[in-house]
Formats: C-alpha cells, sequence, structure tokens
C-alpha cells in the first residue's frame, strides 16, 4: 500500500467571483495527484469553515438599471450608470457603438459615471466590462442628439392656488420628446411653445418651495430649479405717483402680505424688475425709462398671475427757462416769483425751492408758475423746481436780493392837472430787473416807468374828482407787501378833455371840416387845440366845447389842448384823419369788348360824395359801387385797341392825390375744347384745354374754373393750358371755364366737363391665397369700364392701406418635411406630418397609396395629425391635398407591415471572444 502526502492549497485566483457567474478557479499548492477533488465550503462569515481552506468572496454581480441621460449630446457628455453591485472606487470600461471603450469610475454601489465620446446623431449601442471581463450590452439602441439645454424658468415663484404659467427657457425643445414637467412629486402637463420656450402650468401647493424638473421620454432633463409658492399681497397705496419719462424715480410702495421675491413693471409692455424689500408692507419700485407722457399702470406681484394694479403718470423733463423778476428786496414779506419754462404741471406736490427753502407752486399754465417766497438776507439763491421732492429741474441763472427801496423826492412839487402828465419820483436801489407802480388812492394804479437806478416817471391818471394833492405810493410788482410812501405834490385844477366828435373823417370829402372837443374848465381866451405834434387855433364856443381845425396831414393823433400860458392839458382822445388811397385793381387786364367788372383797392373810400373811374384820355366818367372802405367796383368801357392805359378816380370831382394805376386790355380769349372731357369724380389727373388768345404774358395767376370749383392752372401757350380737375361727391356735368387773375374769365363757350362714378369693389374671391402660387382673382364690383385697372398694396399689418381696399390673406404653403412613423403598422395608427406652413385647427386631405382621402386635423404651425387606414404590406405612396387645392406628394414609398414589437434578449452576456447565440 503506497502512503502519499496529503495534498496541500496554498491560494485560490481570483479570489473574487460574481453571484450568478461562471468562474474558472486556478488551485496552486503540492501534492496533488490525479484523483485531486475540490470540496467547496460556503459560509456567510467563514467562521465554521476548516482552518486549512482559502476563502473566495462571493460579490453580487453588477447590474445596469438605467442611464441618465438615455439621450446623449452629439458632442458628448458626462453620463451616469444606475443600477446594483458596483464598487466605489472600481474602474469599469464602456463602449459607445463601435467607438473605442472610454474609462469610467464607480462613484457608489448604485452608480458609475463615465464620459460619453462625441458622436454623429443617431442609436448606437451601451456596452459595459467588469473587472472580470464579463460583457453586457446595456441598451441596444442608446441616442445621440443635439442636447436639450435648460437655462431658467420664469417666474420662479407663484401663488399657493397654483394655475401659473411658468415658461422654460432652454433649446432642443420638440413635440416628439413627450416633455412634461414635474413640482416635486407633482406632474404637470407642457406645451412646446417653440425649440426654445417650454410653458407649464403650476399644481397647488403642497410645499412652500417645490423642486421643478422637465421630463421627457428619455429621463429627467438637468438641471432642476427652486420654484416658490408664495401667499397674495395687497396694494393700499404708491408715492410718488407722478415722474420722468427719463426713468430714475423711487416710488415706495405700499401695501400688506408683500413678498421678498416682488416685481414691478411700469406700462403694459415694460419690463419686469426686481423690487427692493423694506419689510412685507413696503417695497420701493425704480421706474424705467418711456417714450411719450402719459399714466400707465404699474403693475405689483409676487409672480405672473397675480398682479395688482397702480397707476403712475409719466411727464416729460421739465424746463425752467425764466424767472421773473429775477432781483428782489428783503425785508418784504413775501415775494411772488413767477417761473417760466414747459411741462409743468397741475400737482400740489410741484413747488419752487429758492436756497434752502421748499415752498408749494401755484399753477398757472403748462408754461407757468408761480411760487410765494419771504426773502429776508440780502445776497444770490439759486431756484429749481420740485416735484415730489426731487429737483426735477434747475434755472440756469440766480435771483438777487436787493436792499429796500428808499422815496427821497418827488417833482414837481405843484403842477396843474391834465390827464397823463408826468411825475417824477427820486429815490434809491430802483432796478431795471423789477417793474413798479404808482397807486393814486382811489383812482388805481399805473405802471412806472424806470429811468435809472434813482430815478421813476408815474402818469397821472384819469380822475373824476381832483384831490388837492397827490400822494402816491410806489409798489413793487411781485413784492405786493413792498410799498413805498411817496412825498405829496400840489395838484392845481385845470382843464379836462372828455370827448372828441367826430373822431374820424376821410379825406379829400372831409377838407376845411372842424371837429369839437368836449370837456370842462374852457375859458373865453384863445386855445390852441394839438394833433400830436401839430398845433391849430382853437375857437372856444363855452365852457364845456372847443371847436378845432384839423392838421394838413393825414394819420391818428393824440389830442391836447393847451391855455394861454402854455400849460398843456392832455386825456385819452385819439384823433384818426383817413385818406382816401387807392394802391391796386384786379382783374389788371380786360378785354377790347369792355364791360367787365373791376375791383379798385385802396383805403379811405367813403359813401359820401360822388365818386367815378376814368380809363386813359377817354374822360368819360364810370360810376364806382361801394364796397367798403378798402373796395370799390366799376365797369371797364370797350377800347379800341390792345395794351395799356391808365385808371383813375374822381372824388368829389377832384382827382386822388395817388395817381393812377395801369390796365391792360387784351383780345378776346376763346375756349375751343379739352381732352380728356370726362373722368372719374376723385379727381387729381390733369386735362388739356385748348383755345386761342390766352393772356399768358400778362397773367400774373391762372386759373381753371369746374362749375363752382376753382383751381390752379399751367399756362403753356396763348393756344394751350394744363389744369388738375378736383374731386366732387357726385357725377355730374359741369360748365368749364379759365380765368385769369382771379376774375378775368374766358368765355367757354359751351365747353362742359363730366364728371363719372369712382370704381367701387365690393369684394374678392378668393380671400386667402398661398405665398409662392399663381391665383386668379374675382373682383366684384360696379362702375368699371374699359380704362380700369387694378392697384395693389402689400403690407405685414395693412395699417398704411387705403380706407377702401379689400384685403387677401397671402399665407405660407405647407411644407412636410418628415412623417412620423415612417414605417406603419398594417392594422393602422396614428401618424403626424411635421414641417412648416401649417395652421392650428385647419384641415386637410391625406392618401395612402390609392385608398381614399383621410381628414387630418393640423395641430400646431409645424404638425398634422392623421389616422393612416389599414393596408396590405407593402409601399405606398403618401399624398396631401392643402385647402386650396394644392396637391403634394410626400412620400413615393412609405412602408405598411406588421409592426415590430421587442421584448428581450437572451442571455445578456457572454465571452470575450464572441460565438453566443443570442435570441
Amino acid at each position: 500500500f503506497q502512503y502519499i502526502p496529503d495534498a496541500v492549497v496554498h491560494s485560490v485566483f481570483p479570489t473574487r467571483v460574481y453571484s450568478g457567474s461562471t468562474a474558472v478557479l486556478t488551485i496552486i499548492g503540492e501534492f496533488f495527484d490525479e484523483d485531486a477533488r475540490v470540496q467547496v465550503w460556503v459560509s456567510n462569515s467563514g467562521e465554521d469553515w476548516p482552518a486549512d481552506v482559502v476563502s473566495i468572496a462571493v460579490v453580487d454581480h453588477a447590474v445596469v438599471e438605467s442611464i441618465r441621460p438615455s439621450l446623449i449630446d452629439v458632442e458628448g457628455q458626462l453620463v451616469t450608470l444606475v443600477g446594483r453591485g458596483f464598487g466605489r472606487d472600481r474602474e469599469y470600461d464602456c463602449s459607445f457603438g463601435h467607438d473605442e471603450r472610454v474609462r469610467c469610475h464607480g462613484i457608489s454601489s448604485t452608480a458609475i459615471e463615465c464620459r460619453a465620446p462625441a458622436h454623429r446623431p443617431g442609436n448606437v449601442s451601451l456596452s459595459l466590462w467588469q473587472e472580470n471581463g464579463q460583457y453586457s450590452l446595456l441598451y441596444p439602441l442608446l441616442s445621440y442628439d443635439s442636447q436639450i439645454h435648460l437655462y431658467g424658468i420664469s417666474p420662479s415663484f407663484g401663488p399657493n392656488r397654483g394655475g401659473t404659467r411658468i415658461t422654460v427657457i432652454g433649446n432642443g425643445f420638440s413635440v416628439s420628446m413627450g416633455l412634461f414637467c414635474t413640482f416635486g412629486l407633482h406632474e404637470s402637463s407642457s406645451e412646446v411653445v417653440s425649440s426654445s420656450i417650454l410653458v407649464c402650468i403650476s399644481p397647488e401647493k403642497y410645499a412652500s418651495i417645490d423642486v421643478f424638473t422637465v421630463v421627457s421620454q428619455y429621463g429627467i432633463l438637468y438641471p432642476s430649479f427652486a420654484y416658490h409658492y408664495v401667499d397674495p399681497i395687497k396694494i393700499t397705496g404708491i408715492w410718488p405717483s407722478v415722474g420722468s419719462v427719463l426713468g430714475g424715480t423711487a416710488v415706495t410702495v405700499k401695501g400688506e402680505g408683500i413678498s421678498m421675491l416682488s416685481y414691478c413693471r411700469f406700462g403694459q409692455n415694460g419690463v419686469w424688475s426686481p423690487a427692493v424689500f423694506k419689510s412685507s408692507k413696503i417695497i420701493y419700485c425704480t421706474s424705467t425709462s418711456h417714450t411719450i407722457q402719459e399714466v400707465v399702470p404699474l403693475t405689483i406681484s409676487t409672480h405672473q398671475d397675480e398682479r395688482h394694479v397702480v397707476y403712475f403718470e409719466y411727464i416729460i423733463q421739465l424746463e425752467v427757462l425764466e424767472v421773473r423778476p429775477r432781483a428782489l428786496y428783503h425785508g418784504c414779506g413775501v415775494s411772488s416769483l413767477t417761473v417760466f419754462g414747459s411741462n409743468l404741471r397741475r400737482t400740489e406736490d410741484m413747488g419752487c425751492r429758492v436756497g434752502p427753502k421748499f415752498v408749494h407752486g401755484l399753477y398757472m399754465t403748462s408754461t407757468s408758475m408761480r411760487c410765494n417766497v419771504v426773502l429776508e438776507q440780502q445776497g444770490t439763491v439759486q431756484l429749481s423746481v420740485s416735484l415730489n421732492g426731487v429737483e426735477y429741474a434747475h434755472y440756469p441763472g440766480t435771483i438777487e436780493v436787493k436792499e429796500a427801496v428808499e422815496i427821497l423826492d418827488i417833482v414837481p412839487r405843484e403842477l396843474q392837472y391834465a390827464a397823463g402828465i408826468m411825475l417824477t419820483i427820486v429815490g434809491t436801489n430802483f432796478d431795471h430787473q423789477l417793474s413798479y407802480e404808482c397807486f393814486f388812492a382811489l383812482h388805481s394804479s399805473v405802471r412806472a416807468g424806470l429811468i435809472n437806478e434813482t430815478t421813476l416817471v408815474c402818469p397821472v391818471p384819469l380822475m373824476d374828482n381832483l384831490p388837492n394833492e397827490l400822494c402816491p405810493q410806489i409798489k413793487v410788482i411781485g413784492q405786493e407787501s413792498c410799498v413805498h410812501q411817496v412825498p405829496c405834490a400840489i395838484l392845481l385844477h385845470g382843464m379836462v378833455l372828455v370827448s372828441i366828435s367826430p373822431s374820424r373823417v376821410n379825406l379829400p370829402s372831409a377838407s376845411g371840416q372842424d371837429v369839437l372837443v368836449a370837456g370842462e374848465g374852457f375859458r373865453q381866451s384863445v386855445h390852441f387845440c394839438k394833433f400830436g405834434v401839430h398845433t391849430a387855433e382853437g375857437t372856444v364856443i363855452s365852457s364845456s366845447l372847443l371847436r378845432c381845425s384839423l392838421p394838413p396831414r393825414c394819420g391818428s393823433f393824440p389830442v391836447s389842448v393847451a391855455d394861454p400860458g402854455r400849460n398843456l392839458f392832455q386825456g385819452s382822445l385819439v384823433f384818426e384823419i383817413v385818406c382816401a388811397d387807392l394802391h391796386g385793381v384786379t382783374p389788371s387786364l380786360g378785354t377790347v369788348d369792355g364791360s367787365q367788372r373791376i375791383t379798385l383797392l385802396g383805403k379811405g373810400f367813403a359813401t359820401d360824395g360822388a365818386a367815378f373811374c376814368t380809363f386813359g384820355k377817354n374822360y368819360t366818367r364810370i360810376v364806382l359801387e361801394f364796397i367798403s372802405s378798402t373796395a370799390l367796383v366799376c365797369s371797364t368801357p370797350p377800347w379800341d385797341k390792345v395794351g395799356f392805359t391808365d385808371i383813375s378816380i374822381v372824388w368829389d370831382y377832384k382827382d386822388l392825390p395817388t395817381g393812377n394805376l395801369p390796365f391792360q386790355y387784351v383780345h378776346s380769349s376763346k375756349i375751343q375744347f379739352v381732352n380728356p372731357s370726362r373722368g372719374r369724380v376723385t379727381g387729381h389727373f390733369r386735362i388739356t384745354v385748348h383755345g386761342r388768345d390766352f393772356p399768358i404774358e400778362n397773367a400774373s395767376a391762372f386759373y381753371c374754373i369746374f362749375g363752382s370749383l376753382k383751381t390752379d392752372g399751367i399756362s403753356v401757350s396763348s393756344s394751350i393750358a394744363y389744369c388738375d380737375v378736383p374731386a366732387i361727391d357726385r357725377s355730374d356735368l359741369v360748365n368749364f371755364s379759365l380765368a385769369w387773375d382771379d376774375s378775368f374769365i374766358v368765355d367757354g363757350h359751351g365747353a362742359a366737363f363730366q364728371y363719372i362714378p369712382d370704381a367701387v369693389v365690393h369684394s374678392v374671391f378668393p380671400t386667402r391665397v398661398y405665398s409662392g402660387s399663381t391665383a386668379v382673382l374675382t373682383i366684384i364690383g360696379e362702375f368699371f369700364d374699359e380704362d380700369a385697372r387694378v392697384q395693389v398694396w402689400v403690407s405685414n399689418s395693412g395699417e398704411d392701406w387705403p380706407a377702401d381696399v379689400v384685403s387677401i390673406a397671402v399665407v405660407d404653403h405647407a411644407v412636410v418635411e418628415s412623417i412620423r412613423p415612417s414605417l406603419i403598422d398594417v392594422e393602422g395608427q396614428l401618424v403626424t406630418l411635421v414641417g412648416r406652413g401649417f395652421g392650428r385647427d385647419r384641415e386637410y386631405d391625406c392618401s395612402f397609396g390609392h385608398d381614399e382621402r383621410v381628414r387630418c386635423h393640423g395641430i400646431s404651425s409645424t404638425a398634422i395629425e392623421c389616422r393612416a387606414p389599414a393596408h396590405r404590406p407593402g409601399n405606398v405612396s403618401l399624398s396631401l391635398w392643402q385647402e386650396n387645392g394644392q396637391y403634394s406628394l410626400l412620400y413615393p414609398l412609405l412602408s405598411y407591415d406588421s409592426q415590430i414589437h421587442l421584448y428581450g434578449i437572451s442571455p445578456s452576456f457572454g465571452p470575450n471572444r464572441g460565438g453566443t447565440r443570442i435570441t
């Protein structure tokens, strides 16, 4: 019997295997023979094993359950494999399609991170190699595409009741991705507005802050965002409620329950800007700039759906142009400043800041305002206009505060009364920037004239009851409390002038006429009448009546009377001498036939006396017809030749001293015909007038007369003229004639112009055509003729069209770019045509092969839905008919087949060398 040593095991490789897998173990030791067997103990802890065993760890097989994201950007990105059986800090290999393997890193027992390489758009398989060399095909159709990117949401807050429209900003959005939103554990449907905008509706609050995510058919998209639920707010008022169009006004908003996340918007189309939060009762909003002066809504919101509206008024920037007076006296109590500028407002918040003091202003007009101030110190001060406590406009100059006026004397100390006589006031500190009044007790005030800083002059007013003394006061205009008493002057009683009759005469008919001056105090001695600087003797008729001779010239004169001592008494009487004057004739030409009414223009014409006109040396007098003091009318006599002659006026059988006026005799003009002689009532086109002897070289103005309407014409030659046809309100046959120099009318000899109705368009068919296509339009209306033309206006908005146009909508031609799916089940299914130029809720017709048309429905501007009918397997063509009957052959080889369904594969792993049969 052969004894042999007992087998000894030193080590085993590998020392770690995966549960559920087959592993080949290499056992190293000594004294092994062909009868060697391996005994295996299995234990959770190894405590009951024999002492000489070699242990092998059996661990879970790594299993990948999902990948995030499953839609990978074509430029590559970091992806996470989620599952179980992974090891933190352990290394793995992954391959995306046929690309080389990339290194992956275990970040926990349930996750591995890999950097997916860049790849062209399409489906690829994702494979994983574990440490033991084991291979797993994880995703046979993992997709590469241009990635969806999320940049933010707006608003990021909303009311507790939900219903807020949340706008998600990003790119890569598509209807086919099956996008929806989640607020924590609550899902919300979404609407894809464009490839960069997605809209979701917030649900009712169940937590103050939710995590907002967007989910696609490929899984959750990153990043996620915080969405805040807030309580409703209440706004009680704002201050100020007025501000500049330049913006920048700080507006205090008061209310209750105001959130830290509050926003302000000025105007319907303004931008939302965050408010400055002070407390739940006060926030601050800064006004944005605005284009015009108007009242706009100021919207306060903690979200875009629950809004609180108050009103804010924008005003154009104020401007201070002038301040009057620019000098004032201190120590005079309240002083009045008038501010002149632009865009002043009728509001109690507007006022003046004079130096350090603010006073409320008294609104006068949009260009003037009055401010009453008290100035206590000498010097210069600055002025600005403030609104709501904000300085809006600054006066570039300064206001001088002067030392008070001192009155020293009055000159003369004795005077004979006459209205308008001057008193001289002597004093100090008079200023040319200020205005002064002289106040004569019960006899009203008169404006004082400033001579220099020491001298004022005051005219004595008209007084009914003469006092014995004149004791005027000097008042500073604008500083009513600044009153300075003047020493008294003794008044000597004299003559008073009350009226003059007549107060106006005409020459030459009034030559040698006298006038009567009524008044008081005339004495039975020689008096002198003064008309301005012209002096004439007067004759006293009684103590209240004086006769004066007229001055030798024409004009308007102040009337005064001097006594024998040459004391001058002057009232407010004015006398006017109007001399008849001839300075024009219209028209200035006429035909040799005579009997044409012409108008003589001038001034001073009167109805009294005989008036005639004469032509040249033909001394036949033609009686003038009086029209007014500036116009006379007479008729022209026949003349034996063409050329110029003179017109003169004889008044009371005396020639006027103004000389003669030229008048031209011309041949008799005649209109032969007009072309065209008919046209539309809307006018605004030109006709040609043919005739003879048109006075083109002599006329200063030329007119065309259509019935009672007159338009400017163009005289081309003595036989041709152009006329622009005016518009009238109805069809009519009107007489036509020409006129030169406004009233020289050429006999039309029966010429007439026929107005015809303007063409009217009632409707057009069709009212909708497609861009890029040719359409035949049927226009329905009335008053069309063989000259009718069609004029077309093109506009994006139609705002600049004439009022009577009929509009036609030109829309994009529908274009189909793809169909989803392109492999259709033989039992029929819903398909989506994707492209552009479609209309939401518009109907279309589609046919699949030779089958009858089916009705399709537009679901957006980029998609149509159709129910494909059942069909035997094979290729068919897909055709589309649009509303205008236009036909498109979209897909000549669209496939029908029994639909393929994939449920799984087995086994899901195999050796590196390949050759495994996969079911």
